[in-house]
Parts: structure tokens; C-alpha cells; sequence
């Protein structure tokens, strides 16, 4: 995997009910972003919730995009804390178009992105 294009540190990603959304990746490069890969991962213990993924569809709306159950894990010496890959299949924004995360639970999780910032076509 290459280094993120963008990593939401630990408590920067919404960990209230309150719905905020926390914006990931504004796709602010002259041709777009591609998005091959997030990676969450809880911080500590987590309850049964949902990680939501949106796209800004104007300047003001949020859409939402995909829903990440997430379940119960209590972390131990013998057991991790929550994590996963998911793969978004090189979803490109456009110029622009940003993508923003927010959970169901107040629990903290680190969102790192993996994917390009096209800045040229050849």
C-alpha cells in the first residue's frame, strides 16, 4: 500500500451523534482524485454502530454514498481493536467534489484514504 493521500488523525473524525460530517478528501487537484482504499481503525473498544461515507453533491448538501456496519470489538492483549480495508473500486471526484465520514457512536476511529491526485493526463 503507498503512504495516504489523506489520514484523518484519531478524534478529527466525527465521534459524536450529532451528525456532522468531517470532510476526507476535498478533490481539489486540476483533474480529480482517485480513491482506491480507506482504511478505518478503532482507536479502543467500539460498540455496534455505522461508519457513513458521503459525497458533497453542492455547496451545501451531502449525499450519502456507503454505509460500514461496525461491530462490537473489545479490545484486549488478546484481541485487537477494529479494523478494515475497504476497497472504493478508484472512485474518482472531480475537481472539487469532496467525500466526508461520520459514525453512529461517539467512538474515535483513524479514516486513511490511499488512492491518486491526478494532476495531469498524458
Amino acid at each position: 500500500m503507498a503512504n495516504p493521500i489523506y489520514q484523518a488523525a484519531a478524534n478529527s473524525v466525527e465521534i459524536d451523534t450529532s451528525g456532522s460530517i468531517v470532510e476526507l478528501i476535498s478533490g481539489g487537484s486540476t483533474f480529480g482524485t482517485v480513491i482506491q482504499q480507506v482504511v478505518l481503525q478503532a482507536t479502543g473498544n467500539v460498540s455496534s454502530g455505522m461508519i457513513r461515507f458521503y459525497i458533497k453533491t453542492d455547496s451545501v448538501n451531502w449525499r450519502l454514498f456507503r454505509e460500514v456496519p461496525i461491530p462490537e470489538v473489545i479490545a484486549t492483549d488478546q484481541y485487537s481493536a477494529y479494523s478494515s480495508i475497504l476497497s472504493f473500486n478508484n472512485l474518482t471526484l472531480p475537481n472539487g467534489i469532496p467525500i466526508g465520514v461520520s459514525t453512529a457512536v461517539s467512538e474515535s476511529f483513524v479514516v486513511a484514504v490511499f488512492g491518486l491526485i491526478i494532476d495531469s493526463y498524458s
